[in-house]
């Protein structure tokens, strides 16, 4: 009849629309059980640097690098190299890819610690200090600046998170962003999006560099910042990363510490350190 009729199409139908949920599950399942594995992975490994039991304070931001090495893992990344600098002074980090000088960036900033040598900040050796206040002191930009999903204002707050709106957007205006954040639809509200796919390299670079600004670090650690631009991008950011950095020496300036592989900018440098 016809309503048996209509029954017997109808039935597949709807039990298709509930296997087939089912059949997605099993899929999630396998991924969720292969994420759980990389994160316990991640959690189970060794820390780089650990805090000592009772931290002691840096009494200043001159850093004081005498013989020191490093290494990642059982390889060593970093021949012995001596360094002084502090708020007021500039040093140009040059040499070719493998010589160790991101390795010498994270050194300063805490992510790695000294196989041998020592390392001083103030009148402490970093290993009676706390990382996290060797970062409130030292600060660091790399080549590729991670950018989150959310917001603008909220990327750059996260460099200090007491900061108003007013606060970020001078950093903003004071990395040359500022025509770029006005065209914005949201301003400063603007979601950056997955991957903030739709932000240029110097974009990123300079967004990076209000972070900098914005944190108030007495010591800035720019590692080869320009590394992924073409060559005229990168020129111009250089620049405006030195006029904001390097022209601010002196007894209330920054101290700067200039990462790179070619020869721009290391003229306005107090002194050049070429690693081999």
């Amino acid at each position: 009849s016809g309503p048996v009729l209509a029954l017997l199409v109808l039935v597949p139908l709807a039990l298709a629309e509930v296997a087939t949920p089912l059949a997605d599950a099993g899929a999630l399942r396998h991924e969720t059980r292969e994420a759980d594995r990389r994160i316990s992975s991640l959690t189970s490994l060794e820390p780089a640097v650990t805090d000592p039991p009772r931290p002691r304070k840096a009494t200043s931001s001159v850093a004081d690098l005498t013989s020191v090495t490093a290494a990642w893992g059982r390889a060593t990344a970093l021949e012995p190299v001596s360094l002084a600098i502090g708020p007021g002074r500039s040093v140009g980090i040059v040499g070719p890819s493998g010589c160790g000088k991101s390795t010498l960036a994270a050194l300063l900033v805490r992510f790695l610690a000294p196989r041998s040598g020592s390392y001083v900040l103030g009148d402490q050796s970093v290993d009676d200090l706390a990382a996290d206040d060797v970062r409130r002191r030292i600060g660091l930009l790399d080549d590729d600046p991670y950018l989150f999903s959310t917001t603008l204002v909220e990327n750059v707050r996260l460099a200090r998170p007491s900061a108003t709106d007013a606060e970020v957007e001078l950093a903003l205006r004071s990395a040359h962003l500022g025509a770029w954040m006005d065209a914005l639809p949201g301003g400063l509200h603007t979601p950056l999006g997955e991957g903030a796919a739709a932000v240029s390299g110097g974009e990123r670079a300079r967004i990076g560099l209000a972070r900098l600004l914005l944190a108030e670090h007495e010591v800035l650690v720019l590692d080869e910042p320009t590394a992924h631009l073409d060559r005229a991008t990168a020129r111009q950011v250089t620049a405006e990363l030195l006029a904001l950095t390097g022209d601010t020496h002196g007894p209330g300036g920054p101290g700067l510490v200039w990462i790179t592989h070619e020869r721009d900018g290391l003229d306005r440098m107090d002194e050049v350190l070429a690693l081999a």
